[in-house]
């Protein structure tokens, strides 16, 4: 059946992609980065993750240009494309909402 083909190739890649995703945020990012981002992931701005978290609003800015940083390796990002807010939203929630990891 080429649609039972179709979803099963579907799986397949959604299933590696979340590999990938637990991938980066365990192997890639520190303990500290990942607080961050996954409060970051619930659509939270820098002063509100900061507050949270109890540090500077800057080291939060910080801590995120280096997830950004990071995130635009990763992914195989040409040089001249850019790694934002979004794309780490887009990219790492469903990792978050899937493990059950929400933030604090």
């Amino acid at each position: 059946d080429p649609q039972a083909a179709i979803r099963l190739q579907e799986q397949l890649i959604a299933g590696d992609l979340m590999r990938r995703r637990r991938e980066f945020v365990e192997r890639w990012l520190t303990p500290a980065e990942r607080e961050v981002v996954q409060l970051a992931c619930k659509g939270l701005d820098n002063l509100t993750i900061a507050r949270r978290l109890h540090k500077s609003e800057r080291t939060v800015s910080n801590q995120l240009s280096h997830v950004y940083e990071k995130l635009h390796d990763w992914r195989g990002s040409p040089d001249d494309s850019i790694t934002d807010r979004n794309v780490l939203i887009a990219s790492l929630s469903p990792y978050f909402t899937l493990t059950g990891m929400q933030g604090t």
